[in-house]
């Protein structure tokens, strides 16, 4: 049995008279407003605003106190309700301001000990006066628009900037239902007034809004943040939000904003049925947690005003009784039913055409901790997207998130791509024939032999006139790592720089990012107009405690010492996080040196001062590899599984398909070795690439790989023999300047016969490339 339970507050002189009636009986009561009321409104957000829980002393007063005015002259009545009923909505009516500012949802029952807003079985629900007793029935898909707004100039310390990853996470209770056809979800990432029009007009059932608000208690005006045309800030007041939402009215709009309850009042005079938004002050993760479990029971058939009451108890029994979190959400509905879904109506679910893609993206890392970079990833999408650029260039300092961001890119607007291609420049004499190559594996993939038919063609010009056909059908391609093939801000192979220059040049759709610890110029110092820089700095303050917090650094005023004293470079807080697993935090950073730049190498070495000698052993092999291998590889090189572990809990191995380690790491690692230890750890790399061989599953970089580890491992002779094997299959597939490279390479590294062979065909590659005496030359030699 269910009960309704209605209180209607009213003023008279300084007294609230309060009549309450319900279908078990009615009661009367009288209250004052007590100015002590105030400071523990105060209290309550100084908690909020230091992060720290309420005591339960605090709260049980406080709860008392609101409960004995609320219930003034009929607890009898409300006793009765609870004692006979399953559940109870408790439906308060006013108007009033200074009623409307008190937190009811904190009401203490001593009697039941209970918590109103905290009971599953109790709905505490507000109304201004109006009610619409019917609401129609709705048929499937039940819409849900998620708005988004974090504008870009807002202050770090003062606001709290939303991920689009984390507001996505909190709508998987419901991406089941997405998939059946039952429920369709929408996101808006550019909140201003013109996007929100438009996206209005598609009519929705639940508006969510994401984002900040602002309470002006001078004014007692309550305010929305929104974005300009720039994307910077822009408030808009009650009456404005009412229009705003107004036009086009969902049956429940969700406010995820601090403070937004002023405006309430303003949203339900348009016709909105049912508006949930905040009290105070809200933190994220809390918020967060009540909307994850909001929408989980909504739709599991709860009704608007149970799904409320249950993810507040959640908040309650999760986060305990001293958190805001569980009192601060409100909810105001003006109809007794809001979201009652027609059972019987059909439900269509749209099957998506398939179409042939193929990417090739395994050389991106993930991106499990990506934060902070919300306006370098809008400054990349303006660049490609708003101002139509062909090609866009992160840049910033090892570890700084470079390729987080790229990846974090694809992820988000691969399908806006016909299909994405990423190559990581491991190699600094990678030069344009292979990237070419590679290019034309990825359009054969992707059903387009075009470039294939002229990829032997010795003519730069005449393949990157036919890529440019290729091109029309409009690709990502992003260079991941370009600065291993720049020297002094120049591309070291003119003919990736060609590349670069037909690529902007050419008329089509495609785009390219590149990644790079520096920026670089053309020779001609062309072409800047048509691509933009996008820099990238440490995480400020809040971007790096919210990464801090993901890497379970639990105490809040910690993670701001950390950032202070580290900085907000990704890669290092993850090494100091790892390093704190072993020592205590205070003591590491007392360790810290003053000096910004030394910080890498100093959190490398105490980190490597945690392994054994057999562990720096395995991680020094690692570092000779400069593209990811296989389990095979790992065994190849004799480690243990615990050793792997080990390496990969400390971060200094990845793993993502394959394993790796971060360039800074690599770099670091590869310098603690002798001459002697890195010709003998190359040749463990040969004895993997060998293997390869030997079950079919080399490529063409795998070729590559295995003659840059001969080389180096002082093998001379073997990488000459491969040398001058490859002849006839890179000729084929039009890499001659590589193929004269590796004759190179092998004529100042073997004598006799591989050399004399070496000779010859090193001079009909520069025949071919028109350096007549030179080739002359060598074949006299």
């Amino acid at each position: 049995m269910e009960a309704k339970l209605e209180l209607t507050i009213t003023r008279e002189g300084t007294r609230y008279k309060i009549e309450a009636k319900s279908d078990l009986g009615k009661g009367k009561g009288f209250f004052e407003l007590n100015p002590s009321l105030n400071s523990k409104l105060y209290k309550i957000q100084d908690a909020i605003t230091d992060q720290k829980p309420l005591s339960e002393d605090f709260i049980t007063a406080f709860g008392t106190q609101l409960f004995d005015l609320l219930f003034s002259g009929f607890k009898e009545l409300l006793h009765t309700c609870l004692d006979q009923c399953d559940h109870v909505d408790i439906i308060l009516h006013t108007k009033d301001p200074h009623v409307n500012v008190l937190p009811w949802e904190l009401c203490y029952d001593p009697d039941h000990d209970i918590f109103l807003g905290a009971d599953p079985n109790i709905s505490l629900v507000r109304r201004d006066q109006k009610s619409v007793k019917h609401s129609k029935k709705i048929d499937y898909p039940v819409k849900v628009l998620v708005i988004i707004s974090s504008p870009m100039d807002l202050e770090e310390k003062d606001h709290y900037q939303p991920e689009p990853d984390e507001i996505e996470k909190l709508m998987n209770p419901i991406k089941d239902l997405v998939d059946k056809g039952m429920v369709q979800l929408d996101f808006l990432e550019k909140a201003s007034i013109n996007e929100m029009q438009d996206k209005l007009k598609e009519g929705y059932h639940i508006v969510h809004f994401v984002g900040h608000g602002s309470y002006d208690g001078e004014t007692g005006k309550g305010y929305l943040i929104i974005e300009d045309k720039n994307r910077n800030t822009k408030k808009l007041e009650g009456r404005e939000i009412a229009q705003l939402f107004g036009v086009n009215p969902p049956r429940l709009v969700i406010l995820t904003a601090c403070e937004s309850s002023p405006l309430i009042p303003f949203l339900l005079s348009r016709k909105v049925p049912a508006v949930m938004a905040m009290q105070y002050t809200v933190l994220v993760k809390v918020a967060h947690q009540f909307v994850e479990r909001f929408y989980s029971l909504l739709v599991r058939g709860s009704s608007v005003l149970q799904a409320v009451s249950a993810a507040r108890s959640a908040v309650f029994l999760n986060e305990g009784i001293g958190s805001t979190g569980w009192f601060t959400p409100v909810l105001y509905a003006r109809a007794d039913s809001i979201l009652v879904i027609d059972s019987e109506s059909p439900v269509v679910v749209c099957g998506k055409e398939a179409v042939k893609r193929a990417d090739m993206v395994t050389d991106l890392l993930g991106v499990e901790n990506f934060v902070g970079r919300r306006k370098d990833l809008w400054l990349v999408e303006k660049a490609l997207f708003e101002d139509n650029l062909k090609m866009a260039v992160i840049t910033g300092i090892g570890g700084i998130g470079k390729t987080a961001l790229a990846s974090k890119f694809v992820k988000k607007h691969r399908y806006r791509f016909k299909a994405v291609f990423a190559r990581k420049m491991a190699d600094p004499r990678m030069g344009v024939e292979e990237l070419l190559r590679f290019l034309d594996q990825f359009l054969r993939e992707n059903g387009d032999e075009r470039l294939n038919e002229v990829i032997g063609e010795i003519d730069l010009n005449v393949k990157l006139a036919r890529l440019q056909k290729c091109l029309e059908k409009g690709y990502l391609i992003i260079l991941d790592n370009f600065e291993t093939v720049l020297e002094e801000r120049k591309i070291a192979d003119k003919g990736v720089e060609t590349f670069l220059q037909a690529f902007l040049s050419g008329d089509h759709s495609s785009k390219i990012l590149i990644t790079s610890r520096y920026g670089f110029l053309f020779r001609d110092e062309k072409g800047g107009g048509s691509f933009r820089m996008v820099d990238l700095k440490e995480l400020r303050m809040q971007a790096a405690v919210q990464l801090l917090e993901k890497l379970e650094i639990e105490d809040y005023r910690m993670r701001r010492e950390i950032h202070k004293k580290i900085g907000g470079n990704p890669q290092f807080l993850e090494f100091f996080v790892n390093l704190a697993r072993t020592r205590s935090i205070e003591a590491l950073l007392e360790d810290v040196t003053p000096v910004r730049e030394r910080v890498e190498d100093w959190l490398l070495n105490e980190l490597i001062a945690l392994l054994t000698e057999e562990e720096k052993a395995f991680l020094k092999k690692v570092s000779v590899f400069r593209s990811k291998v296989d389990r095979k590889g790992i065994d190849i090189l004799k480690a243990s599984d615990a050793t792997v572990e080990k390496l990969v809990y400390l971060s200094l191995v990845k793993v993502d398909d394959g394993y790796s380690m971060h360039q800074g790491v690599r770099d670091y690692v590869y310098g603690l070795m002798s001459e002697k230890e890195k010709v003998k750890a190359h040749s463990e790399a040969v004895d993997y690439y060998n293997m390869l061989f030997e079950e079919e599953k080399v490529e063409l970089d795998d070729i590559f790989e295995l003659h840059y580890h001969l080389i180096e491992s002082e093998q001379y002779e073997e990488a000459g023999t491969l040398a001058i094997e490859l002849t006839e299959p890179l000729l084929r597939w039009g890499l001659w300047a590589k193929l004269g490279e590796l004759f190179a390479k092998t004529v100042s590294t073997t004598e006799d016969e591989i050399k004399s062979v070496a000779l010859h065909n090193l001079a009909m590659v520069l025949r071919s490339f028109g350096e007549y005496e030179e080739a002359e030359k060598l074949y006299r030699e």
